[in-house]
């Protein structure tokens, strides 16, 4: 899997203390958190981010990030029993490959390229 770039080609961090930072600087806090995309502090900028639906296009809705090492994939929209915090820029970057619930109605998957021989 590549990383998420800025325009300059930087790899973007998720830095999450009590706050959510999406950013290039690698020191970066590695806990879990939720909040308001309208809260959520991107100091990068990054079209990448935009065509992944990763900013603040909806205040209201909800950006939930586990940091810690690993890999996360994230699941889109809300969940029925959630509805309230649902919506196209709702996202959950918190759950593992192997995760599976009854609450996700969408489970994205990764796929990679036929190198060419």
């Amino acid at each position: 899997m590549e990383s998420i770039i800025d325009n300059n080609g930087k790899p973007i961090w998720a830095s999450v203390d009590t706050r959510i930072t999406l950013t290039t600087n690698r020191d970066i806090a590695q806990f879990d958190t939720g909040e308001n995309w309208k809260d959520v502090i991107i100091a990068c900028k990054s079209e990448q981010l935009k065509e992944l639906g990763m900013y603040k296009g909806e205040a209201d809705a909800d950006c939930y990030i586990y940091s810690t090492e690993g890999e996360f994939l994230p699941t889109r929209g809300g969940s029925y029993n959630y509805r309230e915090h649902a919506g196209v820029f709702n996202i959950n970057l918190a759950e593992p490959r192997s995760y599976a619930s009854d609450n996700i109605g969408f489970r994205s998957a990764y796929f990679r390229k036929k190198e060419e021989d």
